[in-house]
This record gives structure tokens, sequence and C-alpha cells, in this order.
């Protein structure tokens, strides 16, 4: 169980690290006023519109998680089909090479390129509008995070299990989904606040790679598989 837990809290850190990081953060202040956009009566109160910005939020990481998850089960799929130790050691040193882009150690340059899907329907923000701005972002994961997400996915590859591989990605969107919940409910004290995160965000980025590092280096070492039996 302790095994499990850790393994767990691993994605589950990766998830946070991901949403302090230098694409999310300057664009927060973005997100809440579309998330907490409402019809504009008069009569609606504080709490209506906090309740309707927390369901947002999560309309929107599930449009994120979306793609994520089916990502993890088509890389644990890959996984189930190859499943060599080969294989898993060389996941591990991807995972290693993407931790140290994230630090800055090393910069990888195309990692570094940006792809945006657009959507007019996902302009909109009705609660379908946001699921589908969530589910574009996803397609365009700018190169920030990139890493982290890549870490994972090499992790749910050599898992070689199709629905925890979609598990593992499930548990990595849960960790981005807090944040937004808890900026969400005190977007009036924290939107001024987080701001004086900008200075620290190299930094944040810098930890999220030594967590991606750390992955690679039990996928190498079979530390990995020896977690994964535990939990089974």
């Amino acid at each position: 169980m302790a095994a499990q837990t850790l393994y767990l809290g691993t994605v589950l850190t990766a998830g946070l690290l991901s949403f302090f990081s230098p694409c999310i953060v300057p664009l927060l202040p973005v997100y809440i006023s579309v998330f907490s956009a409402g019809s504009g009566a008069a009569q609606e109160d504080i709490f209506q519109r906090r309740i309707r910005t927390l369901f947002k939020s999560c309309l929107f990481v599930a449009g994120i998680s979306t793609c994520f998850i089916i990502l993890g089960f088509g890389a644990g799929a890959l996984g189930s089909v190859i499943g060599s130790r080969f294989f898993v050691t060389a996941m591990g040193l991807i995972v290693i090479v993407l931790g140290l882009h994230q630090t800055g150690l090393i910069h990888i340059k195309w990692l570094s390129y940006e792809k945006k899907v657009n959507l007019k329907r996902s302009h909109r923000s009705d609660y379908f509008g946001v699921f589908l701005l969530g589910l574009t972002f996803s397609f365009g994961w700018t190169p920030c995070i990139g890493p982290v997400l890549g870490a994972i996915l090499g992790l749910s590859a050599t898992s070689s299990r199709p629905f925890y591989g979609g598990f593992l990605m499930a548990v990595y969107s849960l960790g981005f989904l807090i944040p937004f919940l808890i900026l969400a409910l005190f977007s009036d004290v924290l939107l001024q606040r987080i701001k004086k995160l900008n200075k620290h965000l190299g930094k944040i980025k810098a930890a999220g790679g030594v967590v991606i590092i750390m992955m690679g280096i039990l996928l190498m070492t079979d530390n990995l598989d020896k977690i994964l039996m535990l939990i089974n």
C-alpha cells in the first residue's frame, strides 16, 4: 500500500507541477474569466457564480483529460505488445532525457515547438464550449509541459496494461484539477497573489524536471516493476 501511494503520489505531483508551469500561470486570469462568465443576470449572487466557475473548471479539465486518458490507454496497449526489458530501459532513458530538458540542463529544439488547434465552438463560454476549450488545449499541448506529459506516457507504456495506462493519466489530470478548483473557489484573493509566482516559475519547472528524472531512474533500475508488483 505504501508503494502504491508513493507511485501514484508521484504521478499526482507531476500533475500539480504542470499547473504551475510558465504556460499556464500567466493565462489563469483569462481562464477564470471564461469560467465565471454567465448569463449576466443581475440577481446572481457570489455563491451561484462560484458554483458555475467550479463546474466549468471541471469541464475544462475533463476536456484535457479526455485526450490524455486516450493517450494513456494507447501507451499501455503499446507496452503490452512490446513488453521487453529493453523497451522498459529505453523508455526510462527517454523519460530521463525529458526530465533534463525540463530542468533546463539540456535543450531539445523540437520540444519547443507549439501547435494550436482552434475550434470556433470552443470560443463560447457555455458549458460545452469550455469542455471543447480544454480538449483543444490538450491537442495543442504547450512545450513547457510536454516533457511531463511524455514522462507519464512512458510510465503508462511500461505498465503494459491499457486500462492502467489510462488510469495513470486520470491521476495526472486530477493533479491538474485540484489547484484549478482551489483557484475557482478563491479567485478573488488568489488571482492577485498568484502573479507573484511568475518569478518562481523557472524553479517550479525545474522541480518538475527532477520528478521526471526520478521516474526515469525507477524505470531504468527496474524498481518501477517491483513497485507495480506490490500494487498488484
